[in-house]
């Protein structure tokens, strides 16, 4: 090795690790991630391969010798750190989570089991684990309130810039924007607006009932039924149209879009992952798409003269209403595509799979099913229609869809939050500032400290064994505080009128 080249790697080195040290370390970088790995990595790849190219291979082994160096020490350093001298070396977990986490891409990923992996992490490591290198897993229901309820000195983190510079209702950090529309979505799901929706979502079961008579002599899949149901809801109430999902017909764009979903399982592991998957050209592209035809339907949207009220009918009158200071109406209607798109994917997939569920737990005891079909045989006489006002608050009914929702919530992984400038205090455990934590609600759903045989389905203990809820506070399925789920009223409306047109058709149950 000549001497110039003994220089420019040590330098090299010098530079990655004081930029480390010095910028990389200081503030967040998850945003740019593309152009940081294009930066580092894409176009000196390319400048590389030129020069090789033109016959400079002297100066390409210089190159090259430069940026292994620096990209070496840069590795190194931030390893170094992570490991031996982060504010969370303290906390148990993992060697390989201390480092990267690129570590849970496997769990999260590739098995889809991430919230299971999480309950394995804190039997083995305790109330609080590092699970990432910046993340802390708190298996206690104290934390829920603290970090999620009324007053905390919590934030949102950076695994809510997925739609930076634009905005949605749940992907936003400006905590000003989310005010404003929180508003108007609460306006969307108040109880004159929900008693507006019902009629749509009653002749939705209706269509439901038919399709599934229609293929009684044949073996039929539940949960693409109650998928299609719940998409096909969401197009009503969003969009002014059904996607005629239970039909089999949806557009393309939802298909391809449901094709790329396990994709999104990315943001499990890291928010700086999910940004440079979705910024690589070829899913830049298919996001692009979904994200004009989203634009395209709110168009048509828009132009529909209906003579009832959908969610939109709110969300567009009060982002006209209340826009923010100088807020551009381009910017204004780029937000209202965003918060279609929430409303169309959150609202589906999390309903769709809770009762999926809690349909798959009743079939498993059919005791339960017995007594859910005479609560509803007594509220709801043979020959008279479902009414979502009779419905609500039927012990039962609201037994089932909560037990359902405990033992498999929709978001079973919890929300992650980043603690303030002065840190948190948990059950006497003082959590640094600037760390994103988490509270794994599948874990504490399923936690023997806080429910009795918490692995069975067990609806009494929601009516005669209150016994059986050791810990109320446990029980957080849609969240709670500002950030809880805006659309909770309407997903207990739609569950309660699925379950019980589902429930009472015995014939179906039977065969």
């Amino acid at each position: 090795m000549d001497p110039l080249q003994v220089s420019i790697c040590i330098i090299a080195t010098v530079l990655g690790t004081t930029s480390h040290l010095g910028l990389f370390i200081q503030s967040e970088w998850d945003v740019h991630a593309f152009p940081l790995f294009a930066t580092l990595y894409l176009w000196p790849t390319v400048m590389l391969g030129l020069l090789a190219g033109a016959g400079y291979y002297h100066a390409m082994w210089l190159a090259l010798s430069a940026l292994a160096s620096f990209n070496i020490a840069l590795g190194l350093s931030i390893a170094v750190y992570r490991y031996f001298f982060h504010a969370l070396r303290r906390f148990p977990g993992p060697r390989l989570a201390r480092l990267s986490a690129l570590w849970s891409i496997k769990a999260a990923v590739i098995d889809a089991k991430w919230h299971l992996r999480v309950q394995e992490l804190h039997r083995q490591y305790g109330t609080f684990v590092r699970i990432k290198p910046r993340e802390i897993s708190i298996n206690n229901p104290a934390a829920i309130k603290v970090i999620h309820g009324a007053g905390t000195s919590c934030v949102k983190g950076t695994f809510y810039d997925l739609n930076y510079p634009n905005h949605s209702l749940q992907m936003t950090r400006d905590k000003a924007h989310h005010a404003r529309r929180r508003k108007i979505w609460d306006r969307g799901f108040s109880p004159r607006a929900l008693a507006g929706y019902e009629p749509f979502l009653l002749d939705h079961c209706k269509v439901l009932v038919e399709l599934i008579s229609s293929r009684a002599s044949h073996r039929q899949e539940v949960n693409k039924l109650i998928d299609g149901f719940t998409w096909d809801s969401m197009g009503v109430l969003t969009l002014g149209k059904s996607f005629n999902m239970l039909q089999g017909a949806p557009p393309s764009e939802i298909k391809q879009m449901k094709a790329l979903g396990r994709l999104a399982s990315v943001l499990q592991c890291a928010s700086w992952i999910g940004q440079l998957i979705r910024s690589a050209p070829l899913l830049r592209y298919k996001t692009q798409q979904w994200l004009d035809w989203c634009g395209e339907q709110l168009e048509k949207r828009k132009q529909m003269e209906l003579d009832h009220k959908d969610l939109f009918s709110y969300l567009i009158e009060g982002s006209l209403a209340n826009s923010g200071p100088g807020q551009a109406k381009s910017s204004m209607d780029e937000d209202l595509v965003y918060d279609s798109e929430l409303a169309i994917t959150a609202g589906s997939d999390t309903s769709a799979a809770t009762v999926s569920a809690l349909l798959y737990l009743l079939a498993q005891h059919p005791d339960k099913l017995r007594e859910l079909q005479q609560e509803l045989d007594t509220c709801l006489p043979a020959k008279e229609g479902l009414s979502h006002a009779v419905l609500a608050g039927k012990p039962w009914l609201e037994s089932c869809i909560n037990e359902g929702l405990r033992l498999y919530p929709s978001v079973s992984s919890g929300v992650p939050r980043e603690t303030g400038s002065e840190g948190l205090m948990i059950a006497g455990v003082h959590i640094p500032p600037r760390t994103t934590v988490s509270t794994p609600t599948y874990t504490i759903h399923r936690d023997p400290r806080n429910f009795v045989d918490p692995n069975s389905f067990i609806p009494e203990r929601w009516t005669s064994k209150p016994e059986m809820v050791l810990c109320k506070e446990a029980f957080k399925s849609f969240s709670t505080g500002k950030y809880a789920c805006a659309g909770k009223p309407f997903a207990m409306m739609e569950m309660r009128l699925l379950v019980a047109t589902i429930g009472r058709d015995r014939d179906h149950w039977r065969q």
